[in-house]
């Protein structure tokens, strides 16, 4: 779903400005912490032991969990509207004050509409995921992209913000309607489930609401409060270039959790071992360049696309993604410690997280702005990474492939340093095209020289091509075979010509 995100904010930006395209920024991350908050985990429940229990033969019971599950989402979402409503009517500061702030009583109402979509919506993918019906999935997210970008082009250009916001909510009526499709399964969750899930949702409830501090914009907040929508337009811009950045390589780990989790039932530790560091490699190998090389041609391409008017949020882009590079590569451990049904551990660094980004919230936005907030963004982050990777090496006792990871870095590296250079001698769209052709090339030679991937490694990756269109498979095979110079096929047990999902698992 962030390329709707993405796609709509540039909309958002074109038509609206950098002050418009901020408020709209601004109430979207409100949503976001209302949904985390309505939530109750309850999507992470869903994505966590449905899985497992299709893994054990549980079908039935499955589909009664996320049924009974979503009936819970709907009277929390129903009756927060209704108390965030009372509350208005009522003139209690909180929700006076977002009506203050935004003017109209049109754009709280469309606020507490969002939330409950979104909240559905969100839930509705989990579930997908947790399935692995990824075709489906792909069907939804695309006709809710579609909806999206068509009602935020019109909204924004006919109604303003609150159009926007409109177009948005639009986005997230599908995947809400697929969800309320679950509640016909809704049963009794039985005695002996019911003790571990709550415990897990509980912890992961807490963890996304600290998450919310860390990592769903609360600069954003601080921007607003300090300083004005016109810093929260620049700062939103550079943040969604990031998560665009990350997106791509991000689709290949929605399947881990569901994986890890059924190992995690067979008591398959060693496959486990091999999932993790077979897959923190594979997501570093598409990850680091991506990030890398857009910060790379970061001065060109954020222009390019929001505008002139934007060209203040280049630098605070170029530090958020490369920052965010180095943590897309802990998703899988972080897929990891969810399977392991440690996310206590998860709330914890958090929690702690959260408390750094509102202390540096405080201590440097209201002096150095949008600088300030990219500093405390990006540091806070880093130190999380550098806990969760601690947790999993040392406590957990699940190795991550280090040397691999510094030969994919360095070989990143020079893929942007290339891009870079063109750019700079090229600084116009044109220049930008040749770059990311010679980012590439530097790439897969960085790769065949530094010998990167393991052979195992990309003869896994050569299985998957073979899924994508023709010609597609015959030229990722050749790009593939260039990359390892001496393939030792034998090692990985997976011949070039073998269909995909052989081995793959």
């Amino acid at each position: 779903m962030t390329l709707s995100s993405f796609l709509s904010s540039i909309i958002a930006a074109r038509i609206l400005g950098v002050s418009g395209s901020g408020e709209v920024a601004y109430v979207i991350w409100l949503m976001s912490v209302g949904s985390v908050i309505i939530d109750l985990g309850l999507s992470a429940i869903v994505a966590r032991y449905v899985p497992e229990m299709h893994g054990r033969g549980q079908h039935r019971q499955a589909d009664q969990l996320a049924g009974t599950l979503v009936l819970i989402l709907v009277i929390t979402a129903v009756g927060a509207c209704a108390l965030a409503f009372l509350s208005l009517q009522l003139g209690i500061v909180p929700i006076g004050a977002l009506r203050a702030a935004f003017g109209e009583f049109s754009l709280i109402t469309l606020l507490a509409i969002y939330v409950s979509v979104q909240v559905l919506g969100a839930f509705a993918l989990f579930y997908l995921r947790g399935l692995q019906h990824f075709g489906r999935l792909a069907r939804v997210c695309g006709l809710s992209l579609i909806l999206q970008l068509i009602c935020v082009a019109l909204g924004s250009y006919w109604f303003g913000v609150a159009g926007a916001v409109a177009g948005y909510i639009a986005g997230q009526v599908v995947p809400a309607l697929l969800a309320l499709t679950l509640v016909r399964h809704a049963a009794p969750i039985d005695a002996s489930l019911r003790s571990r899930i709550w415990r897990y949702g509980a912890y992961s409830w807490a963890a996304n609401i600290a998450n919310a501090f860390v990592w769903a914009r609360i600069e954003i907040f601080f921007l607003q409060r300090f300083w004005d929508s016109h810093s929260v337009g620049l700062f939103a811009a550079a943040l969604t270039l990031t998560n665009l950045a990350t997106q791509g390589p991000m689709l290949l780990t929605t399947a881990f959790l569901p994986l890890l989790s059924e190992r995690y039932g067979a008591n398959d530790t060693a496959g486990m071992r091999n999932i993790l560091a077979a897959g923190t490699r594979l997501l570093a190998a598409l990850v680091f360049p991506a990030c890398f090389g857009v910060a790379a041609v970061m001065p060109v391409l954020l222009p390019l696309l929001y505008g002139p008017d934007f060209t203040l949020a280049i630098l605070p882009a170029m530090v958020l993604v490369c920052v965010s590079g180095i943590a897309a590569t802990t998703v899988i451990a972080t897929n990891l410690v969810n399977a392991l049904e440690r996310s206590d551990f998860i709330f914890a660094n958090s929690f702690a997280g959260a408390l750094f980004a509102v202390a540096l919230g405080f201590a440097l936005v209201p002096q150095f702005g949008l600088m300030g907030a990219t500093a405390a963004r990006a540091s806070i982050q880093a130190g999380m990474i550098v806990i969760g990777c601690w947790f999993v090496v040392r406590q957990l006792q699940y190795p991550l492939p280090w040397r691999a990871l510094g030969r994919l870095l360095v070989a990143s590296l020079c893929s942007a340093a290339s891009a870079g250079l063109c750019v700079a001698i090229w600084p116009s769209p044109a220049g930008l095209l040749v770059a990311i052709l010679v980012a590439c090339a530097a790439y897969l030679l960085a790769l065949r020289t530094l010998q990167a991937l393991p052979s195992q490694d990309v003869a896994v990756l050569i299985a998957i091509s073979g899924a994508l269109p023709k010609p597609l498979p015959a030229i990722s095979r050749r790009t593939l075979l260039f990359v390892q110079r001496n393939p030792a096929w034998q090692e990985s047990g997976l011949v070039p010509d073998e269909p995909v999902g052989a081995k793959v698992r």
